[in-house]
Order: structure tokens, then C-alpha cells, then sequence
């Protein structure tokens, strides 16, 4: 005898269905056309999202490694924060970003998000004081120092002899000899 699911009701359309067993638990819609018929809005808010203390909306879908938010609708990935947009705002330009004046990235409360180009979020990071300089040493992946490239920026031994010295390949050697990279070691 095979066990039977429970009874679910449908976000959409609110009928009753069985959902496989297997999707018993995760099942939300009577039917693929029933969800692919939901609009933007309709998915925002079925996901939903939960008010914190500064009134950031989190999203309470799938996020993304980077921190946002993000599902599908009807064949078609969203960013959380840009649907939001969208459905209480109203239409995004082409080649504009949705920006996050919370700085909260899985926020898609409208009042902390703003529209705006590139170079505009380069600018809010760096008024912020969010801007990483990520030159020489300061750069977290860096294996040198300023003072061990302008060693070897000064050096006449062979590029492989300096790599197996400051433990680096000697490719990178040649690039800091061409001066190519670590440019601001003088």
C-alpha cells in the first residue's frame, strides 16, 4: 500500500491537490501551469520576506553566494532586490542597476533602493568608505611586499633564482621586471 500525501491548497488558485510524495513537503502549487501563471508581485509575495529592526525587508527566497535575493518566474531568474523595483516602482532602464542605500543586499524594502548607473555605485561604496585598496600588500591574495617587489625590480639575478627566493613563479617576476603589475612601487 502506498502512503498518500496530504491534502496541500494551492498559493495560486487555492484548489486542494495531492503532491507527490516526494515533493510533499516542498510543494506549493496544484500544478506547473498554475504556477507559471503567477505574476512578478504574485511571487514576491507568496516567497515574502521578513521586517527587521531597521527596516530592511530580507528576503526570505533562495540567496545568491553574493548575498541576493533571487527566484524564477516563468522560465526567467529575478534578483529580489530589482523585482521589488519593478512591481512597487515601476520599469527599470536598460543598463541602469538597483542600488541599496541600507547596503543590506537581500533587502527589497523600495525605500532603501535606488536607481543608478555604475559609476554611481562606485561612488556611494567609496563615500560609504567601503572602497577596498586592494594594491600591493594591502590586496589579500598578495604573496609580496612593496619593499620585496622593489628588490626585485632592482635585482639583476635570474627571474626563476628570485621566484624560488620570494616563493612566487618567475612569470610574475617577468610581469613586476616589465612592470606590468605592482606598477605603484617605485
Amino acid at each position: 500500500m502506498t502512503k498518500l500525501s496530504p491534502t496541500k491548497i494551492c498559493l495560486n488558485c487555492g484548489c486542494l491537490f495531492r503532491p507527490k510524495p516526494y515533493r510533499a513537503e516542498r510543494a506549493r502549487f496544484c500544478s506547473h501551469k498554475c504556477r507559471a501563471s503567477l505574476s512578478l508581485k504574485q511571487h514576491l509575495v507568496i516567497i515574502g520576506w521578513t521586517v527587521d529592526e531597521n527596516g530592511c525587508w530580507l528576503w526570505n527566497g533562495t540567496i545568491t553566494p553574493e548575498g541576493y535575493g533571487q527566484f524564477g518566474c516563468n522560465g526567467k531568474y529575478y534578483r529580489a532586490h530589482r523585482a521589488s523595483w519593478e512591481v512597487f516602482v515601476g520599469p527599470i532602464p536598460e543598463y541602469i542597476d538597483v542600488l541599496h542605500s541600507c547596503d543590506v543586499r537581500n533587502c527589497i524594502n523600495q525605500d532603501h533602493l535606488f536607481l543608478g548607473t555604475d559609476a554611481d555605485n562606485a561612488a556611494d561604496r567609496a563615500r560609504k568608505g567601503r572602497s577596498a585598496l586592494t594594491h600591493g600588500s594591502l590586496n589579500g591574495n598578495s604573496k609580496l611586499l612593496e619593499s620585496e617587489v622593489r628588490e626585485i625590480i632592482l635585482s639583476q639575478d635570474s627571474g626563476v633564482n628570485l621566484a624560488s627566493k620570494f616563493g612566487v613563479s618567475s612569470s610574475l617576476i617577468y610581469l613586476i621586471k616589465l612592470r606590468k603589475v605592482w606598477r605603484h612601487v617605485a
